[in-house]
């Protein structure tokens, strides 16, 4: 037995380092720590910031965009800005788009805290949004930017005054389709004036604030934002994968309107997004805490520079290193220097080694191998990981067990290539392979993600001064090479394996075993030399790992999906179509239905085929309803003409209740040309965009009558579908409002009755 741990103490300590830096980046990757009101007052405090948010909302209460509940938390915000001794102004009115069809009711919140300098020079803005979705209070999303705003703000005033103007925009409609920040860029002369925005945002309860989205031409504000923020979570990759994502916040309009910026985010705790317990008492201080440092050290930062000159020409590639330090260079240099250390370690693996026929087939196979193998395990392990059961798809309330699954997994394939690959390679020509396909890899980043490429060029330019190291002291076992190496790979896997976590949950393990590659890459010549020692007991090892990842694949596979804290997502919707005269339930979820409550509710066990407001050809889990013989919203057409080969209908609509939503739809082979809504283009359909949507909603509309015109070139009799949708609360549905578990929760749009009616304008 001692021998045996005498000839595995080397991968002992290789896997506990390892280890260590697994543990590392998960202590590091915790928001710090939150400081008290009592501390100096030119300091950010998450303590008193909570206070703040607390009392804005003090009713713990959903308030979309046009309810009463965000006209009362408008009016606090408004006091407390007020009180701060500034001088809000609101900008009010009906903001509409084909970019995300509809409108919405907004009123901004806009104010300046001046500088010291040029009145009409650039200044900074501070952003955030009030407005919540009806389902939820929004502590988070996007309360806790409200109050750290107000922090700041405070701040601010007791400081010594900037030179630069900080304008302080607080939407409203962001949930809508960022209509609010539409209507300011749209119409407000102090976008003109905006040179950088820093956009505060939020997915969830809890985790670091990341930065995770600049604009173009960064490098001059990302060397600030190095400078100085004390505890950078920021990555240049998350910034590609979030561009190439259908994902927007209001940021994304202050972009297109020529704004470069910093959007934070922290997305921890995402089950709780947009539910009805994104509360105050699920919101984890900590991130507000660094939600504001982050905020305040930037505009502290950026309050005495120069803002025009403040754009440079080309961008940033970054990374942190466990939260403490943000390591930047131009990206100009990346396709340079993957492309260098390319043809450096081609020059090595020449020298270095000697490649027969067989070893150079199976160095080529072995390296395949490792870029295959861990994503193949990774898809494997899906299933008793995240498909066999229920699980919300970016939010295990326990992940400890997958992480542990699919990082021994990772460690299993590269010992399964390192001893394949021992018979007929040496374990040198290995990891010369590894590293040159690590850096064609750097290369291929650089030439198409550019921010990427650091992913695998940190660990190239290790490897690559480990070596010259060895050359140096011509040392023939690759000490400083290997090690260097693997401490670069194992960090850069590490972090975006954690990372993924906020894009890919266990039922995607194939996309989370991506970043483990380069662990496995970096670990194979490792066991490949040790597997070279003819007394090495490799079998006990292999099967130590075999039955950790059995064992703990077990132990995840039981482990609930869903807890009170980490609930899944589930809706229960009154839907009443006046026309046909038939009423059913819908049981709504994201994460897959609760097959107890749909027993015990009455629902049948599985989603059938089913026709979403006579409109839209689904499938939902539904049962008939008892009739409420609910107000249905209301349509009169004005006029019906034509004019150059267009048909135009002009129509008014309200709704007959307090609803949240007012909307029209369209069937599928009778869409319009354009809709637009009080003469504002709200949607249309001669484009091949991915988002025109059939459904066009108005948000806010509370009583409002809205003229309608719709431009066709349907000539036959032309359908026109109204919706409206009001909150429901528990005691509207009792029964079925107790019959649902604790570990499910309202989200999004939440508990609602949808009342309809379908019109249908004759033949021209």
């Amino acid at each position: 037995m001692f021998g045996w741990f005498k000839d595995h103490f080397y991968l002992g300590l290789v896997l506990g380092v390892i280890t260590a830096i697994v543990i590392a980046y998960s202590y590091f990757s915790t928001a710090p720590k939150v400081r008290a009101s009592d501390i100096p007052q030119t300091e950010f405090s998450a303590e008193r910031a909570f206070v703040e948010l607390d009392e804005i909302l003090a009713e713990n209460h959903p308030h979309p965009v046009g309810s009463a509940a965000n006209k009362i938390v408008r009016d606090r915000i408004w006091e407390k800005l007020i009180a701060l001794g500034l001088e809000p102004e609101l900008q009010v009115g009906l903001s509409c788009s084909a970019k995300f069809p509809g409108c919405a009711e907004v009123e901004n919140i806009i104010a300046v805290k001046h500088g010291t300098g040029n009145p009409d020079a650039k200044a900074i803005m501070l952003a955030t949004h009030y407005d919540s979705v009806p389902a939820s209070a929004g502590a988070g999303d996007d309360i806790s930017g409200v109050a750290a705003t107000l922090e700041i703000i405070r701040i601010l005033s007791t400081a010594p005054a900037l030179t630069n103007d900080v304008v302080i925009l607080i939407t409203d409609g962001e949930e809508t389709g960022l209509r609010g920040a539409m209507l300011f860029a749209q119409e407000h002369p102090l976008m003109q004036r905006i040179a950088v925005v820093i956009n505060l945002e939020a997915r969830g309860v809890t985790g670091l604030s990341n930065m995770f989205e600049t604009g173009p031409d960064n490098q001059n504000l990302m060397a600030v934002f190095a400078k100085a923020v004390k505890r950078p979570a920021a990555n240049s990759l998350a910034v590609e994968i979030y561009q190439r994502m259908p994902n927007d916040t209001d940021y994304s309009i202050y972009k297109e309107a020529g704004a470069n910026g910093l959007n934070f985010a922290f997305a921890g705790g995402v089950s709780l997004y947009h539910s009805v317990r994104d509360s105050p008492a699920h919101l984890d201080q900590r991130s507000l805490q660094h939600h504001g440092d982050n905020a305040y050290e930037m505009i502290n930062a950026l309050g005495n520079i120069d803002l025009e000159n403040l754009n440079a020409d080309g961008n940033s590639t970054y990374f942190d290193l466990f939260t403490k330090k943000l390591i930047v260079w131009p990206s100009a240099i990346n396709v340079p220097l993957a492309a260098g250390f390319l043809l450096l370690l081609s020059f090595f693996v020449y020298r270095l080694s000697r490649f027969s026929g067989i070893a150079a087939t199976t160095a080529t196979i072995s390296l395949l191998g490792l870029l295959v193998l861990p994503v193949l395990a990774g898809w494997l392990l899906s299933y008793p990981l995240g498909i066999w059961v229920h699980t919300h798809p970016l939010d295990h309330p326990y992940p400890w067990p997958g992480r542990i699954v699919l990082l021994t997994a990772s460690i299993l394939c590269a010992m399964l290539i390192g001893k394949i690959s021992s018979k007929w390679l040496s374990a040198k020509s290995l990891l010369l392979g590894a590293y040159w396909l690590i850096s064609l890899l750097a290369l291929v980043l650089s030439l198409t993600i550019s921010g990427g490429t650091y992913l695998f060029l940190v660990p190239v330019i290790l490897f690559a001064i480990g070596l010259v190291i060895d050359l140096i002291i011509r040392s023939k076992q690759f000490v400083f090479a290997i090690h260097l190496g693997l401490l670069g790979a194992t960090y850069m896997a590490i972090y975006h394996f954690f990372a993924l976590e906020l894009v890919a949950g266990f039922s995607m393990s194939y996309v989370k075993m991506v970043p483990l590659v380069l662990l496995s890459l970096a670990l194979a010549p490792i066991f490949a030399k040790h597997w070279e020692k003819p007394e090495v007991q490799w079998r006990a090892m292999f099967g130590a790992m075999v039955v950790i990842i059995l064992s703990v694949g077990i132990i995840a596979s039981l482990m609930p999906g869903f807890t009170t804290n980490r609930p899944r997502g589930q809706n229960l919707v009154f839907i009443e179509n006046a026309s046909t005269g038939k009423a059913e339930w819908v049981s709504e979820t994201s994460g897959g239905q609760d097959a107890k409550f749909l027993e015990e509710a009455g629902f049948p066990n599985s989603a059938e085929p089913y026709n979403l407001y006579g409109v839209f050809k689904t499938k939902r889990v539904f049962k008939p309803a008892e009739k409420r013989l609910l107000p249905a919203p209301k349509l009169t057409i004005l006029s019906d003409e034509t004019s150059n080969d267009m048909r135009i209908i002009t129509a008014e609509i309200s709704s007959q209740r307090e609803v949240n939503i007012l909307a029209i739809a369209f069937d599928a082979d009778k869409k319009p040309v354009t809709v637009k809504i009080n003469d504002q283009l709200a949607a249309r359909y001669d484009t091949d965009g991915k988002r025109n949507s059939r459904l066009v909603p108005i948000h806010g509309p509370q009583g409002n009558t809205y003229t309608l015109t719709i431009m066709t070139r349907i000539t036959d009799a032309f359908p026109i579908t109204i919706i409206d949708s009001a909150s429901l609360q528990p005691a509207e549905f009792f029964r079925l409002a107790k019959l649902r578990r604790n570990d499910s929760a309202p989200f999004s749009q939440g508990d609602r009755s949808i009342s309809v009616i379908r019109t249908e304008v004759a033949a021209k």
